[in-house]
C-alpha cells in the first residue's frame, strides 16, 4: 500500500540520547526515482533543493521538505510522493548510498565543482574545526543519554501511580471514533528537533489535520498514552506517522487517512481538543514521590540546558567550515545539475 501523500516540513533525522538518528531510508521508501547529492558543507546543496521544491510546487506537486535537525534553516531533502521522486543530501551524518544504482538512485556529485587545491591548502583548519564539532556532538549525546536515564527513573516512580486500565479504555473509546484504515504502518515523520536554533517544532501534523487533539501532560505520561494509541492504531489498521522527542519517546502522532493529529505542542492556529492525562494518575500516591520527582526533573533540565548551550560552539565551527567550502566552489556549475533533477517533472 503506498504511503498517503502529504505536504509540509519535517526533519531528516534527530539529535537524541542514542546519538544521531537518521530517517533517510524511511523517507525514501516507495519512491521510483531518487537523486542523492554528495558534497560538503556550504557547497549549495540546500539552495539547490529549495529551488527544486519551489519549482515542483509551481507545477502543482505536494512537497515534503526535510530539514537538517542541527540547522533548521538548511534543507536536506525534498520528496514528491505524487511523482514518486525525491532528492536527498547523502553526506554525513545522514549518509545515503544507492541500493539500486541507476535503476532508482542517481548520485549527483557536486564535489566536482570545488577547488581541491584550495581545500587541501586549508586542511589543518578544516580538520580542527570538524574534529571539534564532532567532539561537541559526542558530548551533547552523552548529556542526552544521562537525561534519558533520569527520565527513566522518573517514569518508574510515576508508573506505580498510573491508572493504565483507565487510560487504555479512554484510548479505545477515542480511537473507535476514528474508524478503520487501509492497513497499519508506523512511519517516522520527525516534526521536532534540538539543534543550533534551539528546540524547534514544526506544526506539520496540526497543519495537515482537520481534527487536532492536544495532550496536556504535567506528569510525564504522554509517551505512554501515545504508545497505547499506536497499539490501538495497529488493531484498527491505521497508517500512523510518529514523531519522537530527543529522548526517543513519542511526542506526536498523525493519522493521514483520517486527517487527525495528536500532539503535545500546537501553535498552528487551529482549535484543539484537550486530552488531560492527569485523570490517569493517582495524585495521592504520586505525592509521596514529589521531592524525588522534582529532584530528577531539575537534574534533567540542567543537563538539557547544558547540552543546548554547546550548540553555540557547534554553530561557530559549522559556519566556519561552510565559509571555507563556499570560497572554493564554482556555483555556476550547479545550473546543469538543477536542469538534470527537474527534467522529469
Amino acid at each position: 500500500m503506498p504511503e498517503t501523500v502529504t505536504k509540509g516540513r519535517y526533519f531528516i533525522g534527530a539529535n537524541t540520547s542514542a546519538g544521531f538518528v537518521n530517517y533517510t531510508d524511511e523517507i525514501l521508501c516507495g519512491l521510483d526515482r531518487v537523486y542523492i547529492i554528495k558534497g560538503g558543507p556550504g557547497t549549495g546543496k540546500s539552495t539547490l533543493m529549495k529551488r527544486f521544491a519551489a519549482y515542483a510546487e509551481e507545477r502543482g506537486h505536494k512537497v515534503e521538505r526535510y530539514f537538517c535537525s542541527s540547522d533548521s534553516d538548511s534543507l536536506d531533502g525534498v520528496v514528491l510522493r505524487d511523482a514518486g521522486t525525491g532528492i536527498i543530501d547523502g553526506t554525513a551524518p545522514h549518509c545515503a548510498d544507492p541500493k539500486y544504482p541507476g535503476a532508482r538512485e542517481e548520485i549527483v556529485n557536486i564535489g566536482r565543482l570545488w577547488d581541491t587545491g584550495l581545500l587541501r591548502g586549508r586542511f589543518d583548519e578544516i580538520k580542527t574545526l570538524c574534529d571539534r564539532k564532532s567532539g561537541l556532538f559526542a558530548t551533547v549525546y552523552k548529556y542526552f543519554s544521562v537525561c534519558r536515564s533520569l527520565r527513566t527513573e522518573r517514569e518508574k516512580l510515576v508508573s506505580g501511580c498510573e491508572k493504565s486500565d483507565k487510560a487504555e479504555a479512554a484510548v479505545h473509546r477515542l480511537m473507535e471514533r476514528f474508524g478503520r484504515g487501509g492497513g497499519f504502518r508506523l512511519i517516522p515523520r520527525q516534526i521536532s528537533a534540538v539543534g543550533m536554533n534551539g528546540v524547534c517544532n514544526f506544526g506539520t501534523f496540526a497543519e495537515n489535520a482537520d481534527e487536532i487533539w492536544l495532550i496536556s501532560d504535567r506528569r510525564g505520561i504522554a509517551g505512554d498514552f501515545l504508545g497505547m494509541m499506536i497499539k490501538e492504531a495497529d488493531s484498527l489498521g491505521l497508517e500512523t506517522h510518529i514523531s519522537r522527542d530527543h529522548l526517543l519517546e513519542p511526542d506526536a502522532l498523525y493519522f493521514p487517512e483520517k486527517r487527525i493529529a495528536v500532539v503535545s505542542d500546537c501553535d498552528a492556529g487551529k482549535a484543539a481538543r484537550i486530552i488531560n492525562t492527569d485523570r490517569f494518575i493517582d495524585g495521592a500516591g504520586l505525592s509521596e514521590h514529589r521531592a524525588a520527582l522534582r529532584f530528577l526533573k531539575k537534574l534533567e533540565n540542567e543537563l538539557f540546558s547544558r547540552a543546548l548551550s554547546l550548540f553555540g560552539e557547534i554553530r561557530t565551527c559549522h559556519f566556519a567550515v561552510e565559509d571555507i567550502y563556499r570560497g572554493a566552489m564554482d556555483f555556476g556549475g550547479l545550473e546543469p545539475v538543477f536542469e538534470q533533477i527537474t527534467a522529469g517533472l
